[in-house]
């Protein structure tokens, strides 16, 4: 509610940048508001939420010599953005996983399983279980055994590494799978990759998301109890393909665990059209429940936009279009079908004069 800084300004028509010099406080809620009282007044005020945001923690399984041997390109990618990215990264050796406190963990990356044993799988089943977010990138101490009970005592599977004389690329098979929809067109770029060594997925289970140019599975998702596991058929360290040297790895390590972590259904700032049932829909911070997450509400500004409608544009909205039929045709055969049921009233119109014309005539020669 305290005032920090204010300033006169003349807008030009169209989009305008005004800058302040301020210093903001580490947390809190900021608005920004401006003084318009020729214009809508619900878009005049918008709300920022200057909490920092709280990285989600990736718990990397390592084999001995931690992120500078097994995962030094994911760890790289995962520190992007870094003091305040999205990830915090950490490394674990397999043989720990199973006294490892992982309650604050959001998800677990396993890249080395050396040393990994049994109680280390049932720990690892037992996140996923409970809702956490696993990615089982192959390499060469990938364990078949350990797969198979990640993945739960239903689940058939089996793996099998395969040389390639001539590389591999991939392919996305699901487009609209949240891992790929932010990459849109870009999606293509992923088949420039070359995979000189995989892993054979064999399994009668679980979401292809993509596949290897010689048709083996290269992504494939399971759901495990309220959790969900990622099976990669390649490694992420630069040994088998030249994949953590392209420009689409960041991003798509990013997009994978932002999947697995669940970071989507996380947002600081929310449309009032999109708030959740039971929350005040109002624009300003809010709390949500039962989470106590808080959020910010502002009115979504295509609400307001003045922007002229083309015709075309217009009768797009309003016109109902039918699978193969363009607007344009529509409103032809409207006006054609308006036009048939007019030309009904001419012939009405037509005996009726006639009818008079004649009336008048025999009165006339009665007379």
């Amino acid at each position: 509610g305290n005032e920090i800084i204010s300033a006169p300004w003349t807008l030009s028509p169209g989009m305008n940048a005004v800058d302040f010099s301020i210093s903001l406080p580490s947390t809190g809620v900021l608005e920004w508001a401006i003084d318009d009282l020729s214009g809508a007044s619900a878009d005049n005020r918008r709300y920022v939420l200057l909490d920092s945001v709280v990285p989600a923690s990736v718990v990397i399984v390592t084999n001995s010599g931690g992120f500078r041997v097994g995962a030094f390109y994911l760890d790289r990618a995962l520190a992007v953005g870094e003091p305040f990215g999205r990830f915090v990264a950490r490394a674990v050796d397999p043989r720990s996983i199973a006294d490892q406190n992982l309650t604050n963990d959001d998800a677990i990356v396993v890249v080395g399983t050396e040393g990994l044993d049994r109680r280390g799988r049932d720990r690892l089943f037992q996140f996923a279980s409970q809702g956490g977010g696993i990615l089982l990138a192959s390499s060469p101490t990938l364990d078949p055994a350990l797969v198979a009970q990640v993945l739960g005592p239903s689940t058939t599977f089996s793996l099998r590494s395969v040389e390639h004389e001539s590389p591999l690329d991939l392919s996305v098979t699901d487009v609209r799978h949240p891992i790929f929809q932010s990459f849109g067109g870009a999606a293509s770029s992923l088949g420039q990759l070359r995979f000189r060594q995989t892993m054979q997925v064999e399994s009668a289970d679980g979401h292809v998301l993509a596949r290897f140019s010689d048709g083996s599975k290269a992504l494939v998702e399971y759901r495990v109890g309220h959790g969900l596991v990622l099976v990669f058929g390649s490694d992420l360290n630069n040994e088998w393909n030249d994949f953590p040297r392209r420009p689409t790895f960041v991003p798509f390590v990013h997009q994978m665990m932002g999947h697995l972590v669940g970071r989507r259904e996380r947002p600081r700032d929310i449309l009032i059209a999109d708030a959740p049932i039971g929350t005040v829909r109002q624009p300003g911070p809010t709390t949500l429940s039962p989470s106590g997450r808080r959020v910010v509400l502002n009115v979504d500004p295509r609400e307001s936009n003045p922007t002229s409608l083309t015709p075309e544009a217009f009768r797009a909205r309003v016109i109902p279009t039918l699978p193969g039929v363009a607007s344009d045709q529509l409103v032809q055969t409207d006006a054609m079908t308006r036009e048939s049921e007019q030309g009904y009233w001419w012939y009405a119109l037509l005996i009726t004069v006639f009818a008079l014309v004649a009336e008048t005539w025999l009165g006339r020669t009665m007379a």
